[in-house]
């Protein structure tokens, strides 16, 4: 039977994190899915442990980066997320990075969303926690639906949290260090017609740990620049879009300070065990 959705998750020395994964997605109500594991070139273990779940569970797919690159060139997932695209069999896309993990019933609401012809893209609020306790440390809420206009001063979409139809990916993702950002915005410019709905849920957890990956602003900032200018926006357009990345970023860390709030789950594991009605 073909899939009805695609799950891509790329990894490179992940092993802590694979078994973890796997048996997140295994535990989703919804069960027509497949995960193509794709292994970025990994010195560890972690392959023979997917090979080993594979055998046992067909949905679960192995898959192997065809090019070793050199460490200079290692400036993120793309390569792995587009060898995955390539395999994908289902006419409905999701990403998870091989550090986050899903609330068990995200498939269940994102496919049931997909069946309305008018939506394109669907996403969801995350919770962020902390791997080793598994404690959950904040959230972000992201706006009930999104336009071409609030990619241009940051990503309202995080990419463990969103759903696809497979037609808007186009050429996947490109060799920079935002992949995520140029993504959306050339899918974002496909959309046409279609909406990019948030389901309203925290049904993404996004996990944090030493190994994540840097999070300079000011790093971010200057590949920005780079993601509007590869979108094919001019020198003075993608500079007032920094502008307003800046405006975005300096509000957000405002906000953050003055005005946190306390959660109501103290764990994922809290989480994990709330029920919501489709």
């Amino acid at each position: 039977m073909k899939p009805e959705v695609s799950i891509i998750t790329p990894y490179l020395n992940a092993e802590p994190f694979l078994l973890k994964l796997i048996e997140n997605i295994q535990g989703q109500t919804f069960k027509n899915w497949e995960l193509l594991l794709i292994d970025d070139d990994s010195s560890d273990k972690g392959a023979s442990k997917v090979e080993h779940v594979a055998s046992r569970d067909p949905r679960v797919k192995p898959l192997r980066s065809p090019i070793k690159r050199e460490k200079i060139t290692r400036i993120g997932p793309w390569f792995a997320r587009n060898y995955g695209l390539k395999h994908a069999q289902a006419d409905l896309i999701a990403f998870l990075d091989v550090d986050d993990l899903w609330h068990p019933q995200k498939l269940e609401f994102q496919v049931a969303m997909h069946q309305k012809q008018e939506i394109g893209v669907t996403y969801c609020n995350y919770f962020t926690f902390e791997h080793s306790t598994r404690n959950i440390n904040g959230s972000r809420i992201f706006p009930p639906d999104v336009t071409y206009r609030n990619f241009l001063s940051h990503n309202p979409i995080p990419i463990s949290c969103s759903m696809l139809h497979k037609t808007l990916v186009g050429n996947g993702f490109e060799a920079t260090f935002l992949e995520d950002y140029c993504f959306w915005l050339g899918v974002v410019q496909r959309v046409n017609d279609k909406k990019i709905i948030n389901l309203n849920k925290h049904f993404c957890y996004y996990g944090e740990h030493l190994k994540n990956r840097n999070k300079n602003k000011l790093n971010s900032l200057f590949h920005s620049y780079h993601a509007y200018r590869s979108a094919g926006f001019g020198v003075i357009e993608s500079c007032l879009c920094c502008v307003r990345w800046l405006i975005y970023h300096s509000l957000r860390v405002l906000k953050g300070m003055f005005f946190r709030k306390f959660e109501e789950f103290r764990t994922i594991d809290d989480h994990l065990s709330q029920l919501y009605d489709l």
